[in-house]
Formats: structure tokens, sequence, C-alpha cells
């Protein structure tokens, strides 16, 4: 039971770094603030309807996806360091943090786009609700769901007015040093506060603020990765299938649906509510498709799952490739590919890691960027944990 429920969260987290690749495949070719103007870069109609279809059904659903797994990984961690008898929280703590340094020097020294530093404020804020039973976690995760989408009322609008002038001058300048640029130039150009704030008024200050902000906004779709862990989902298929086609029957049509609205109806203040729900509802969608179907997906089962085990590597060398192949550094292929040519990028970059990860895991049990993690979390140079109760009953004994 316990392995097939395992197998299928290995599998989801293994095909959301698909939907996660094709998304940042924007950021990648055109930058955080070049891939919302495209026609900066002179794209086809071609490109124009690929770049619409990502923004409907891949953009801001499948990082949500990494979130859930996240919350629903903190569960079953902390169910396993029980039975060791280790302090849960204090080894989550330290898990998060070494997520954190992680993501700093991959937001520094590799690419900007980083998630990871986010993702581990927001498990630092999650450590109330590890031991709280699966009612409250379900809800505070509707609660705080309501809390960000009020929020978000007109504020995306707000931040489409911060855009100056500037914006066109800034894409035009970052074009060119990311095309051309040496690694210094470009990690240069990351940390020049000036630059962003000509673009979008954003002073590091705020981006910090902002940072500081992103685990309360995060905070529903982790939670609700943690409500299906004490809710043990996954563990059936027999028994959930239903459940699952029911799930995605209902929330990929209401998830398309409020994105599409969102992008249609842009100027409309209620927007940012509908767009900030579908960040929920359509990963959730997606969740419950993957869970239904992957089981059909036998033959490819060891290539998708060894992707999900070696998630945290995987993801970071979607950074380290991609840079290579679109900063100056590299090949200098920025802004200069296309939107559609990125997304079959994408599916061979994956399709050749997925491939290699199911190589690397019949030699190894773990990946070289979760074993550093590992050994930050337990404090072992094994990177495994200690187990306190056998070492204690030994001792009694």
């Amino acid at each position: 039971m316990d392995t097939k429920r395992i197998r299928v969260v290995d599998g989801i987290r293994g095909l959301c770094l698909l939907g996660i690749l094709l998304a940042n495949m924007l950021v990648f070719q055109y930058g955080i603030l070049g891939r919302e103007k495209l026609e900066s870069f002179g794209i086809s109609s071609f490109d124009q309807v690929w770049h619409w279809l990502l923004r409907i059904f891949i953009e801001g659903s499948f990082m949500p996806i990494f979130a859930f797994l996240f919350g629903f990984g903190m569960v079953k961690l902390a169910e396993s360091l029980n039975r060791r008898g280790l302090r849960v929280k204090w080894t989550l703590a330290r898990r998060a943090i070494g997520l954190l340094v992680l993501g700093i020097l991959h937001a520094i020294f590799i690419w900007e786009g980083d998630i990871l530093a986010a993702y581990a404020l927001a498990c630092l804020f999650l450590l109330l609700f590890v031991n709280r039973r699966k009612k409250t976690v379900l809800i505070w995760a509707v609660l705080l769901l309501c809390l960000t989408s009020l929020i978000s009322y007109g504020s995306f609008n707000e931040l489409k007015e911060m855009e100056t002038a500037g914006i066109e001058t800034y894409i035009e300048e970052t074009t060119s040093i990311y095309q051309t640029g040496t690694y210094g130039e470009i990690i240069n150009l990351r940390l020049d506060e000036e630059y962003m704030i000509k673009a979008v008024g954003l002073s590091g200050g705020k981006v910090v603020l902002i940072m500081l902000l992103m685990p309360i906004i995060f905070a529903p779709i982790f939670l609700f990765g943690m409500y299906a862990a004490k809710a043990d989902w996954f563990r059936n298929y027999k028994d959930s299938k239903q459940f699952y086609l029911k799930g995605a029957s209902l929330f990929i049509p209401v998830g398309v649906l409020f994105h599409s609205l969102y992008f249609i109806l842009a100027e409309q203040s209620w927007t940012g509510i509908i767009f900030t729900l579908s960040g929920v509802i359509l990963p959730l969608g997606y969740i419950f498709l993957i869970a239904y179907f992957y089981p059909r997906l036998t033959k490819l089962h060891p290539y998708i799952e060894a992707v999900g085990k070696l998630s945290l590597t995987n993801y970071l060398l979607h950074s380290v490739i991609c840079t290579s192949i679109f900063y100056g550094y590299g090949f200098g292929l920025f802004g200069k590919i296309g939107v559609f040519a990125g997304v079959l990028l994408s599916l061979v970059i994956y399709t050749v890691l997925a491939v290699l990860s199911e190589f690397y895991l019949r030699r190894w049990k773990v990946g070289p960027m979760e074993r550093f993690l590992r050994i930050g979390t337990y404090l072992t140079l094994s990177g495994k944990p200690k187990n306190k109760k056998m070492l204690n009953e030994k001792t009694a004994s």
C-alpha cells in the first residue's frame, strides 16, 4: 500500500518538473520581465499562440504542485522522524535552512528565477501546522486562501501601474548583456538594484518585504498538501480513482476558466482574486488528473519516478543547462529561438534528464543535491537519520 502511494507521489513530482521547465523556459529565454513583453522580441503569430497556451495551461500551475508536494513531504517526514524518536521541528527547520542556503546560492550564481528560497521560508512558517489535526490544517488552508485572494484584489493592476517607461530600455539593455555578457557581467546585472527600480519601481527593500510575505502567500497550497498527507491521499488507487476523476473533472475546467478570464480581462480589479484562486484550483486539478492516469503509464514509471526522486538535483540542472544555452557565457541564444522551439527544447532536456536519472538511481539511492540537503538536515556525513529509539533500546538492554 505505502509503496504504491510513494510511487504515485514521486510520479506526480516527476511530471510536475516537466511543467516547471516548460514555464521557466520563457524566463530562461526572455527574462523575468521580458516574458511579459514578448512583442519586444518580435515573436511570430505562431509563437504568440504557444505563449498564450503556456500562460493558460502551464504558467503558474506547476510550481504550486511542487509546493503541494513540499507540504505533503513535510508531514510524511515528520511521521518518519517521530517513529525514530527524533526532534521533528528542529530537524524540519534545519532542512528549510539548508534549502534556503541552496536557493540563495542558486539565485545569485546560476539563475535569478529561483523558487527554493521562498519555499524554504514557507516551510519555516508551516512548522506551526505540522502537528495539527487534518481538520485544523484544512480550515487554515481555506482561510488563508480566502485572505490572499482578497488581498490580491486590484494588486495585479497596481503592479502593472508600477511599470515605468524604463521597462523597454531595461529589456533592451538586459537582452544585450544576456546574449553577449560574461558570467561576471550577468551576475552583476542580477545584483544591480538600479535596473530593477528602473523597470518596475521595486527597491531591494521592497523585494525583501515581498519575500518575507511569501510564506503567507504560498501557505494555502502547502497546507492542502499537508492535509492530503494527513488524510492519506494516494494510499489506495482502487478506492480513490473515482475521487481523483471527480476532482480533475471539477477543478481543471474551473481553473482554466479562471486563468483565462484573468488574461482576457486583465484590466479588471477583481481578476486578481480569480488568478489567486486559479493558482490553487488548477494545480489541484492537475494533481487529481495525474493520480488518476498514472497507473496506466507503467512503461514510463521508472523514468518519471526517477525524475521525482531526484527533483532537487533536476530542478537545479534545468538552470545550469538552460543558462548555458541562452546566456552569453554559453551559446548566447537568449531571445532568439522562439516560444515553440523552447517547448521542444524543454521536452528534449526533460527526456534526457529522465533517462540519466533512471540510470543514476540504478547505482545510487540518493541524488547529489538531495544528499547535501540530507547532511544538513540530519547532521550526519552519511545523510541518514539516526534512530534514537533503537539506540535507547540497545542502551537499556
